[in-house]
């Protein structure tokens, strides 16, 4: 396995919607029981030696008009080395549902510029940008929702 470019001593935080949380906040605090425990799972079992601290501030729900809200305290305050970022899918569904207070493209891309650019001007963190993405899963008794197409 390659070097870990996480040093010793590092801060790494992840922030974003319930794809992130997931669950940190209730029966699987404090990191939740998706990717976020996986990361951290895997880079403490490859390099047990270093010294992380690992922050996990997701909530569901949230679009980018939320984590700019919540973005001094969540993310400005702890200054961490690291900084992964994955909002976006809730934004794209408030979007396409019409719904009232919906995110739509331009105000998603200047308000996604803005949260990282102060990051970026405030501490200078590693960034790591993840994609909004759309999973379905297709097994028994599990049908696809209407209006999506299940890939093998």
């Amino acid at each position: 396995m390659g070097e870990l470019a996480v040093r010793d001593g590092e801060t790494f935080l992840f922030v974003g919607d319930s794809i992130t949380d997931c669950g940190r906040r209730d029966v699987a605090a404090p990191f939740g029981d998706g990717y976020v425990s996986q990361v951290i799972d895997l880079v403490t079992a490859h390099w047990p030696e270093r010294n992380i601290t690992w922050i996990n501030q997701g909530i569901g729900g949230n679009r980018v008009t939320d984590l700019q809200a919540r973005w001094a305290e969540d993310v400005m305050a702890h200054r961490p080395d690291w900084l992964a970022v994955k909002i976006g899918i809730n934004d794209l569904h408030s979007h396409l549902g019409g719904a009232p207070g919906g995110v739509d493209v331009a105000t998603f891309r200047e308000t996604y510029e803005a949260i990282l650019r102060d990051a970026v001007e405030g501490f200078a963190p590693k960034l790591v940008l993840i994609d909004p993405f759309y999973v379905a899963r297709r097994h028994a008794g599990c049908l696809p929702a209407a209006g999506t197409q299940a890939h093998p």
